[in-house]
């Protein structure tokens, strides 16, 4: 068995692969700056291929279908201090997301796996998936592709502490290079190591100490970055980027077999 791709399927197709409990990938990524030397479409880059990859491991012995992208969402106006910037209002994702979700669980589809790559979406998706839960007694799930890293990312980074905080660092840098390397123009990757790390803002997305406690606040207003980076670009190569690819995949492909196996019983 192969994965599908939604957009591709004729109806007949769609109605028996909602008949078979086909489970549906929804990448949701955002375009916006990444540094003077990633595209502003990184996170649609990410979202995108990792899904595409997942589905292509999963897709033998569980029916999949690939969404196309979500391509751009919600962040505060820090970040148009930098071009390329098209976002939405929070209310326009939560009701583009829930009206898509919905209309898929109507065509019969009950098991989705959303693969965010947007740090400033996850809010705004929880909700759409609990609504969703309440509304049709399925269990979307939601995942954030750079968290599926796991703790091998530690190993891989090279990076000082504050060099990995998840915006055209080492880590998103080194996926682009792995997955559209011809996007990617490392001449003008910046170091732009996180100068802030409090034991209630680590700094980074594997840091040498365990936050106190898990806060939310703005890290591009305590980082003030000049060149809209948060971490070291200059450290990511292409090899680590696939390295990181794996370790992404392999989890996944663990947590869609567990979740795929789950019933839900939510009445």
């Amino acid at each position: 068995m192969s994965f599908y791709f939604y957009e591709h399927l004729r109806y007949p197709q769609v109605e028996e692969l909602a008949k078979q409990d086909a489970l549906i990938l929804i990448p949701v990524g955002m375009l916006e700056e990444h540094g003077p030397h990633l595209p502003v479409s990184t996170d649609n880059i990410i979202a995108s291929g990792v899904a595409r990859l997942v589905a292509q491991r999963i897709g033998d012995h569980i029916p999949t279908i690939v969404m196309p992208c979500v391509f751009t969402g919600y962040h505060g106006q820090y970040l148009t201090k930098w071009g390329g910037s098209v976002t939405v209002r929070p209310e326009s994702l939560y009701h583009y997301v829930y009206d898509m979700t919905d209309s898929l669980c109507k065509n019969g589809f009950r098991k989705f796996i959303f693969i965010n790559a947007h740090g400033q979406n996850p809010a705004i998706l929880e909700m759409v998936c609990r609504r969703i839960t309440d509304a049709h007694n399925v269990i979307p799930a939601l995942t954030y592709a750079m968290g599926m890293i796991g703790p091998r990312g530690a190993q891989i980074r090279t990076s000082s502490q504050g060099g990995a905080a998840g915006h055209a660092c080492e880590i998103e840098t080194s996926l682009v290079l792995a997955l559209a390397p011809e996007l990617v123009d490392m001449s003008q990757a910046k170091d732009e190591t996180c100068p802030y790390r409090s034991a209630f803002h680590r700094g980074d997305l594997y840091p040498d100490q365990p936050a106190a406690a898990r806060i939310y606040w703005s890290s591009f207003h305590l980082q003030k970055p000049q060149y809209g980076i948060l971490g070291d670009a200059t450290a990511a190569t292409p090899e680590k980027g696939l390295e990181l690819l794996n370790c992404i995949v392999e989890t996944y492909e663990r947590f869609a077999e567990e979740y795929y196996r789950f019933e839900c019983e939510c009445s």
